[in-house]
């Protein structure tokens, strides 16, 4: 199982976990959530929420592709789970991308 460590709270990141990766590295899903509010002292924009929203959406949905990948027995299904999760992981982090872009243009906030 592959192992990474938070940057922000330095604790074990798992597959299986909803987590994400940053211009910084790997981060809890928690943890950036945790961020992104104190950078705001708690008051975060509606837009930088909803593309929050659709992103934490997107991780879930990688979470549960990779459950459904372990559950299937048929190796074509298999390939067909990875294949959309592959698709997921990279929209996942074009939004990513996308989100710290606005916060950092937008706000003249950095997030780690």
């Amino acid at each position: 199982m592959v192992e990474w460590k938070c940057m922000v709270c330095g604790g074990n990141v798992v597959d299986g976990q909803l987590f994400t990766f940053i211009k910084g590295g790997p981060i809890h899903w928690s943890c950036l959530v945790k961020v992104i509010n104190n950078k705001f002292n708690g008051k975060v924009p509606s837009d930088v929420l909803a593309i929050l929203t659709i992103n934490r959406h997107i991780h879930e949905g990688i979470v549960i592709a990779k459950e459904g990948e372990q559950m299937a027995s048929d190796d074509s299904v298999k390939q067909v789970i990875n294949s959309r999760r592959k698709l997921l992981e990279g929209e996942a982090a074009k939004l990513n991308v996308d989100m710290l872009k606005l916060i950092e243009s937008k706000y003249g906030v950095s997030i780690p």
